[in-house]
């Protein structure tokens, strides 16, 4: 979730217990996935040992 350019976690969590109101932060408030590290490629090969910037090079 965003708030002014950040993440916001706090938003997240009023969204996962709203009810009734669900829709409603779903229109107002959209969610995002953001990857920020890799373990994985795509091709299902483990990348902990790559250098960082191999890692970085393969999320992007």
């Amino acid at each position: 979730m965003w708030e002014r350019g950040r993440t916001n976690f706090a938003l997240l969590q009023r969204r996962v217990t709203a009810g009734r109101w669900l829709l409603r932060l779903v229109h107002d408030c959209p969610a995002h996935d953001v990857l920020f590290d890799l373990l994985v490629d795509a091709g299902g090969e483990v990348v902990l040992d790559l250098p960082l910037s191999e890692q970085r090079a393969r999320l992007e």
